[in-house]
């Protein structure tokens, strides 16, 4: 199944803008509007705080997929990266792990 076949089913399955607690992370579909949206799963911290690690935002529309951009502030050193055609790889790589998280959360 393609990453966007898999997009579409977690559009059916996720309230956009509900976080949900899994495996002792929380994660969220968030809309940012014009199409805009980030998938995110944030770690924990010990003054209630919720740190991205990682974060991806990426254009949605009529099926189509364009990343954006992504960050990890729990990584050393913290990683910020915006999406150009030749870190095209590292996007469908992370886009591709926060996929599956997701679809665990569905299946649970």
């Amino acid at each position: 199944m393609s990453r966007e076949q898999v997009l579409a089913d977690l559009f059916k399955g996720i309230k956009v803008g509900e976080t949900y607690y899994f495996e002792g992370a929380y994660y969220r579909l968030k809309d940012y509007g014009d199409h805009i949206y980030g998938l995110q799963r944030a770690v924990p911290g010990m003054c209630g705080e919720k740190t991205a690690s990682p974060s991806l935002k990426f254009h949605w529309e009529n099926g189509a997929l364009d990343y954006q951009f992504y960050v990890d502030f729990e990584a050393s050193p913290m990683l910020m990266k915006a999406y150009s055609s030749s870190d095209r790889a590292f996007f469908d790589q992370a886009f591709d792990k926060l996929l599956q998280d997701f679809q665990k959360i569905l299946e649970e």
